[in-house]
């Protein structure tokens, strides 16, 4: 038992992590918002799927998983068992490329699950892992840091159950990528003990973080180790004067031989994000989801103070997600105590001023847009800098906690008057939600009184220890006090679902798919507000609209043509066509559109009627089930078509990253292939290479002679070659360095185990 004892942080931190996921364990329903698909959208909404009154949906906020996350890595898997590399996903726009998207996370450590495992169920463990692996690596960070294993453990779990981390847990990219930062820290200070051996590990950590898949986590987590080395290292060297260059430039070294390393996921990506509308897409600014919005502050006392999408009531700015980043009430106590040992401690200087320098990136100002643009984070959403925030408070609330029990005089003074402090935010938050509108008003205060509770238990504790400091037990109870305030905010916003409703089958889907199989030629589908953009590509149907942050700019301007009859100055992400009248519709091989049937009342129904467009004779109705109807669309052009003559075409092969044909001219002609024109795509008419036409069509336009002819386009991007080349390059010279060390160490280590005295 005794032993037991030694060991109960690791055990308490498994106890935490079978809490958080227990649906999982008693219930065997996986962490994926798989009920947004069967619960929201149709064909799928026509069935019940095993429930009364149909599938609940519990937060629909986090769809982007169901529609671009997980279909992506369900792609790079097949890709990669396949024996070929995920570069191109012909799905949806017109093709993009998929590997150079950082989250698609080819390279990620979570990919192993998908080795041995049935996709939902390697996906769902890539996403429990997460948590379990953030909780051990920052009790590991903090207990380095000499703080006593109860802060240790607080610090852990409010990092790892903190509002960021659980808003984009089940994305299962954000959270692999931020729980890098402790080991880096934790590394970095190994290696400035003196102990170079663990220079070997930050290659590995650099890259692996990279290939987790969210660049600006990496962004953000390379600029607080930067400022970590400054502050904690170099600054103290120079008042010594005894600057150590010799560690600095070791340490620049293998961070940039990390770097290398992870060059065939940065290279492609580099080239994808700059030829990308990334920069220019209004979708953010236009929701008001960048910035945190001032009174959001509130959120830091109780983070539904706005509602919850989880409970259908949100009424907040924006989206809840981008915001949340609730690290618990009673941890704000510890935060604030810990002000008292600000001149003794530096760490929790610097750590007040990370927390500082996050709500600078945060919140709209000049300072934090200037930084926004140097740190390459332009386009992006300024309050992810919130990773920041938690990782700053989880800190902080461990240096208070461990402060406080370890402060023998004149603490009485100092933790009332923290108390006081949160006191008065709740009489600000209690007269902010006196100022709503009445419906708002009681959702606020409802959610007031959790936090409120969890404030109360955790100061009746604290006086009671003031009184009765012997009362080892109090401390634990704080502690349980604040996860389990945690872990009820976690399990609240997180959806558990069963597996039958991950894509299932209906009978539209039967159709087009078995269309696609009897088809000698591909087609596109669009989808026409019936299915949103990217949930056919895991059923491997092609679609014209489509969802992608790092959509190509020429890809972009020309489905703003079709839309709009114009190239907008701003282009979405987001495209979901309806201008079928538009004469450039044709060109993108869209053979078949979905329709809802609507009944008088501007409800969707299986009785009701199709859109008044539909009664065109240039659609010819296919298919119907309940309420979605599939039209054929006449005036569809092929994939690949002539511009002066009307030959036959033979496919011959067509995958993610290969196009093979065969035509016959009788006179020289221009084929089209309406595909994505993307840099790295060649093209060979009869095995020799040939170069394309330059039009203002984002297809490929190939001057074909006369003649039989066998023409193959071969997605072979130089970004990803030169990576591939780097990366070997920069992992060859990593184990060569590491070999050349174990075997220059080996000879010490024989003297020291075999010729002692």
């Amino acid at each position: 038992m005794k032993r037991l004892l030694r060991f109960w942080p690791l055990l308490t931190i498994l106890t935490v992590w079978l809490i958080l996921f227990s649906p999982v364990f008693l219930k065997k329903l996986l962490p994926i918002p798989a009920d947004i698909i069967c619960g929201v959208y149709y064909p799928w909404l026509d069935y019940k799927w095993g429930y009364s009154v149909g599938v609940p949906v519990k937060n629909p906020l986090i769809s982007d998983i169901p529609s671009i996350l997980y279909p992506w890595r369900s792609f790079v898997v097949d890709e990669l068992k396949a024996g070929r590399w995920p570069l191109w996903n012909p799905f949806y726009f017109i093709g993009m490329p998929l590997l150079a998207n950082f989250q698609s996370a080819v390279f990620s450590y979570v990919n192993i699950f998908f080795l041995f495992l049935p996709k939902a169920t390697a996906w769902s463990a890539g996403v429990m892992v997460s948590p379990l692996l953030t909780l051990l690596a920052m009790y590991g960070f903090l207990r380095h840091k000499k703080l006593d294993q109860l802060s240790s453990f607080l610090g852990a779990v409010v990092f790892s159950l903190s509002g960021f981390e659980i808003a984009w847990l089940e994305y299962n990219v954000h959270g692999h990528t931020a729980l890098f930062l402790p080991l880096l820290l934790l590394t970095i200070d190994l290696i400035f003990e003196n102990k170079k051996k663990y220079l070997f590990l930050l290659p590995p950590l650099v890259a692996f973080q990279i290939f987790a898949g969210y660049i600006p986590v990496v962004i953000y987590s390379y600029v607080i180790c930067f400022l970590y080395i400054l502050f904690f290292y170099f600054l103290p060297q120079i008042k010594q004067k005894k600057i150590l260059w010799q560690k600095y430039f070791l340490l620049l070294g293998f961070w940039v031989m990390g770097l290398g390393i992870s060059a065939v996921q940065l290279v492609p990506g580099y080239e994808l994000t700059s030829l990308s509308i990334r920069k220019t897409d209004p979708i953010v600014s236009a929701s008001n989801a960048s910035f945190l919005p001032f009174k959001n502050l509130v959120t830091l006392l109780a983070p539904d103070f706005f509602g919850n999408p989880a409970t259908g009531n949100y009424f907040g700015t924006a989206f809840y997600d981008n915001f949340y980043f609730f690290a618990g009430t009673g941890t704000l106590i510890f935060v604030l105590f810990s002000l008292f040992c600000i001149k003794k401690k530096c760490s929790v200087f610097f750590w007040w001023g990370m927390l500082i320098f996050s709500f600078i990136l945060c919140f709209k100002n000049s300072l934090g847009l200037f930084l926004e643009k140097i740190l390459f984070l332009s386009g992006g959403v300024a309050s992810k800098a919130l990773f920041i925030t938690d990782f700053s408070l989880a800190i902080l609330v461990a240096e208070g906690f461990n402060y406080f029990f370890n402060l023998q005089k004149n603490k009485n003074r100092k933790i009332f008057s923290c108390l006081i402090v949160l006191t008065v935010y709740f009489l600000i938050a209690f007269l902010f939600s006196n100022k709503l509108e009445p419906a708002f008003k009681q959702i606020s205060i409802r959610n007031l009184i959790i936090p409120f509770t969890s404030w109360l238990a955790c100061s009746v504790l604290i006086i009671f220890l003031l009184k009765f400091p012997k009362f080892v037990l109090g401390k634990f109870l704080i502690v349980a006090v604040i996860s389990s305030q945690l872990l009820y905010s976690a399990k609240k916003y997180l959806p558990f679902s069963k597996q039958e409703l991950l894509f299932p089958t209906t009978p539209v889907i039967d159709f087009l798919k078995e269309k696609q199989a009897e088809s000698s030629e591909p087609f596109r589908v669009e989808l026409g507000e019936v299915i949103p953009q990217n949930f056919l590509m895991p059923y491997e149907i092609e679609t014209s609209s489509g969802y992608d942050a790092l959509l190509p700019r020429r890809t972009a301007e020309f489905l703003s043509l079709v839309e709009n009859g114009k190239i907008e100055e701003r282009i979405s992400r987001v495209h979901l066509l309806s201008n079928y009248d538009s004469p450039l519709f044709p060109l993108l091989n869209t053979k078949y559109i979905l329709a809802k049937k609507m009944d008088k009342d501007g409800k969707y129904s299986y009785l009701g009627k199709p859109p008044d467009k539909f009664s065109d004779n240039r659609y010819k109705l296919v298919f119907e089930d309940k309420t979605v109807q599939v039209y054929e669309d006449s005036k569809f052009q092929p994939r690949v078509f002539f511009r002066i003559s009307d030959s036959e075409i033979i496919w011959e092969e067509y995958w993610s990253g290969r196009i093979g044909f065969r035509v016959t001219l009788e006179e020289p002609d221009v084929v089209i292939v309406a595909n994505g024109d993307f840099p790295g795509w060649k093209v060979f008419i009869d095995g020799q290479e040939t170069k394309t036409l330059k039009t203002d069509l984002p297809f490929f336009e190939i001057a074909v002679p006369e003649g039989e002819h066998k023409i193959d386009l071969k997605y072979e991007p130089i970004t990803f070659k030169w990576g591939m080349f780097i990366s070997i390059s920069c992992f060859f010279v990593f184990c060569f360095a590491f070999l050349m060390t174990l075997f220059w160490e080996l000879p010490v280590i024989v003297r020291k185990k075999f010729f002692k005295k």
